[in-house]
């Protein structure tokens, strides 16, 4: 719903594009991230274990992410 409250926000104000398939990936994305979350809370029962692997996961990706930006502001 947020995404599509956007979307909505993007065309009246015309700001952006306003496209049909940012709705559409950023709800496949939204599933897939509880589909993990929910699969990681079954493997590991333990909240305290689960809110760290969820921390270190996301620390790694976004050193990644920063990294592939900073290679591309470099290289571009």
């Amino acid at each position: 719903m947020i995404s599509l409250l956007f979307e909505i926000f993007q065309y009246i104000l015309a700001v952006g594009r306003t496209d049909v398939t940012d709705l559409i990936t950023n709800t496949c994305g939204g599933v897939v991230g509880i589909a993990l979350y929910c699969l990681i809370i079954r493997v590991f029962h333990n909240r305290k274990q689960v809110n760290l692997i969820i921390t270190i996961l996301a620390a790694v990706v976004t050193l990644v992410v920063v990294f592939l930006l900073t290679v591309l502001l470099i290289f571009n």
